[in-house]
């Protein structure tokens, strides 16, 4: 016998080949009550096993379909907390809310701002797609459909930031 401990693999191994090679003696083969239990042990031991490895198999298939789920979820958990900040009605946007950011490509886009492009159309956050990525909506044309925020940059140029919106929805101060 040797002193090295087995792994988990040869220990199961050895238990099955005992039970094997116990399995077929009859009652008076054992020496003693002592070897009937250990064969006994050894079969038991080897079903315990068996039945954690299958275990541990389904939980990591559950894990791995979950965490899949996450992905989508975390997109529409981001697009629901960019509409608690926003108002349907665009000219009653919420531009000091910060709670509504989404970052793509390592610039934050805020779902309560207005955009700018460098032809001077203005863009807001609509909403996110599958992979996170903000869509926008220009201003002023209800029948256009969210863009990708790549997609309209890579048209348009690159989009500025601004709280103040179009100058349709800026109010005048009386004196």
């Amino acid at each position: 016998m040797t002193d090295t401990p087995m792994t988990p693999d040869v220990a199961l191994a050895r238990l099955r080949q005992y039970g094997e090679r116990t399995s077929t003696w009859s009652t008076a083969t054992y020496n003693d009550g002592t070897e009937k239990a250990l064969h006994q042990i050894a079969v038991s031991l080897a079903g315990e096993v068996e039945r954690l490895r299958k275990g541990l198999s389904d939980a990591a298939d559950q894990v791995a379909e979950l965490e899949s789920e996450l992905g989508g979820s975390s997109a529409r958990i981001a697009q629901l907390e960019a509409a608690v900040c926003r108002c349907f009605d665009p000219s009653h946007h919420a531009s000091d809310c910060e709670r509504a950011v989404v970052v793509w490509n390592g610039v934050k886009y805020n779902a309560a701002a207005w955009y700018r492009d460098a032809e001077g159309e203005w863009w807001m956050a609509c909403g996110i797609d599958r992979e996170g990525q903000p869509l926008m909506r220009v201003w002023n044309d209800p029948s256009n459909e969210p863009v990708p925020v790549s997609e309209v940059e890579s048209d348009y140029g690159p989009l500025y930031r601004s709280d103040d919106g179009p100058d349709e929805l800026r109010q005048t101060e009386a004196f």
